[in-house]
């Protein structure tokens, strides 16, 4: 799977998560942040994320990517609380920069891991079902070999005679030396 749109998922999954925080957890009386400050801090998160992303990624790495990005969103949406736009959609709900106290963080905590944990075994899944599919059409392509058929197996009494030594050896060998080359080749 390309590696951008991998990185491209995982910085989409970042940007909605921090979004929804925002939402879920106090400005849901308000408005959302501005469209430029979401801009912005999705694309560091897009570069860090596509960055990061090779091949299969692993559960540290996604929570190091939603980590940085939950810390990247909390800080540009607390930049952007009280800016010009957002007094201009709702004069009276202007919000109050965003608390830092213990259930904050133990709010960016829980979403990081668990989205995380989510992403990380999505991408587990997706990469088994990649080499699932790259199997069965590797299989369906590939020639099979065909069935050839052998002759049957000569039972020998135990009473007949083994021929003589001279006849079997004439029979496995039908020329000695170098390859002739003209019309008694065959």
């Amino acid at each position: 799977m390309p590696r951008y749109v991998r990185g491209g998922f995982l910085a989409a999954a970042c940007t909605l998560l921090a979004l929804g925080g925002h939402v879920w957890g106090g400005a849901r009386d308000c408005c959302l942040p501005p469209l430029p400050a979401v801009l912005v801090t999705g694309g560091a998160v897009g570069a860090l994320s596509v960055a990061v992303t090779r091949r299969t990624t692993s559960f540290w790495k996604i929570l190091a990517v939603i980590g940085w990005a939950q810390v990247a969103f909390h800080m540009a949406f607390t930049v952007t609380a009280g800016s010009a736009s957002a007094a201009a959609h709702h004069p009276s709900a202007v919000p109050e920069p965003a608390a830092t106290g213990p259930s904050m963080l133990a709010g960016h905590a829980v979403a990081a891991v668990a989205g995380a944990a989510l992403l990380a075994g999505a991408d587990r899944a997706l990469w088994w079902l990649c080499g699932a599919i790259f199997a069965i059409v590797v299989a369906r392509l590939v020639a099979r070999p065909v069935a050839v058929e052998r002759p049957a197996w000569v039972v020998v009494a135990p009473g007949d005679r083994p021929p003589p030594a001279g006849v079997v050896l004439a029979r496995a060998v039908r020329r000695r030396g170098p390859p002739v080359i003209g019309p008694h080749a065959a």
